[in-house]
């Protein structure tokens, strides 16, 4: 046998470290007695009057109201006393979810060319009359050189429309 295949473990021997790691961890977690966990809600419950004491209200944000307004409705009522919210704070955030679901406008989309920045069109009319025997083709080939890409006939237009306001 080689001396560096001595060395190196199977291929296999990692998985089976990991594998083995894992369902160690299992097996504590399922050993694991009822006093501890009631220990860890006990401790859980203490942190939560230590920021009760903190923060008069807390601020909740609405994926917070849809995450609590979801297990509120999955946990029946004696499991729902000592929450930060009663059960009309849980009826009013539905009732407003509701609203601003049905009431909200649709949004709606642009259509056609976005419009286009005062400053390329400035630079557009500077170069047109900086340039008067340029074409829209070679502005729009200087105009891409400095990585603004526009369409030639914007670059048609623009001067046009200038001339018209001005």
């Amino acid at each position: 046998m080689d001396s560096d295949q001595a060395r190196c473990p199977p291929s296999w021997v990692p998985v089976f470290r990991i594998l083995y790691r894992f369902l160690a961890s299992l097996a504590r977690l399922a050993v694991r007695s009822g006093r501890s966990k009631d220990l860890q809600i006990i401790v859980l419950q203490h942190q939560l009057n230590v920021l009760h004491r903190q923060v008069d209200r807390p601020a909740v944000t609405d994926d917070d109201t849809i995450l609590l307004g979801a297990i509120a409705a999955a946990l029946p009522r004696p499991l729902r006393q000592g929450w930060l919210m009663t059960p009309e704070t849980l009826l009013r955030w539905h009732r407003r979810r509701i609203v601003r679901h049905w009431s909200q406008p649709p949004k709606q989309k642009r259509r056609g060319r976005p419009p286009t920045s005062a400053e390329l069109r400035d630079l557009i009319v500077r170069l047109a009359t900086g340039n008067p025997i340029w074409g829209h083709r070679r502005i729009q080939g200087e105009l891409a050189r400095l990585r603004h890409t526009i369409a030639k006939t914007t670059v048609w237009c623009s001067p046009r429309r200038a001339l018209l306001i001005a």
